[in-house]
Order: structure tokens, then sequence, then C-alpha cells
């Protein structure tokens, strides 16, 4: 597993790719703003996105979403008890994540429901 971090947006709130160093398969976590600073991070690097996963859905964790979904036509995945643009999204619990080696688990956030992956 090889995870990239990105720091993005005036906050420098920290958008993850997670990706399978064998496959290049990768999950986008939290792509808060900057998308092309992310996309091209993927592009230098012939990264596959799959989905995008949210930890919770503030601005700063969201700002990028609807261009890289856009661009990679990928899926957006958020805590099912959240919204995100007045649309709820899946429950991310059925997602198999054993290439990646972690399950996402709930902890205590600064919003509830956030998720800790």
């Amino acid at each position: 597993m090889k995870i990239y971090k990105i720091p993005v947006g005036s906050f420098q709130a920290n958008c993850y790719l997670v990706a399978d160093e064998a496959t290049l398969d990768t999950v986008i976590i939290d792509p808060g703003d900057e998308a092309g600073k992310i996309i091209d991070v993927i592009e230098e690097n012939n990264l596959k996105p799959k989905q995008i996963i949210l930890t919770h859905t503030h601005f700063d964790h969201t700002g990028a979403v609807e261009e890289i979904k856009n661009c990679f036509n990928i899926d957006v995945l958020a805590p099912s008890y959240q919204s995100y643009q007045g649309r709820s999204f899946v429950d991310w619990s059925f997602v198999d994540f054993k290439s990646l080696g972690k399950q996402p688990s709930d902890f205590f956030t600064h919003t509830q429901g956030g998720q800790v992956i």
C-alpha cells in the first residue's frame, strides 16, 4: 500500500490517495479543494482511481468531489447518515478494503457521524 498526502485548500486539509502498489487501484479520501492538484498526482503516478471516500461532508473535505468524480467517472462513498449536496450516499461498510489491509471504523471525530479510515 502506498499513501500520498496532498494538503489542499486554504485550510490545507489533507486529501489522501491510498493505492495498491501492485494494481495501482486507488481510493481518494477527502478531496477538499484543488482538484487539478489532486488529478496531477494521480496522473503523474499512473494511479487508477476506483472511488472517492468522504470521512464527513464538511466543505473542506468535499470541495473537489464533483470535478474528480466526473474526471474519472467514479462513485462517492460517505457515511449513510450524512449527505453531500442534498444527497445521501451509500454506507461504505460493505466496501472490500482487503487489498489495502484496512476497514473503516467508527470513532469520535469533530463531526457527528464522521469516519476514520
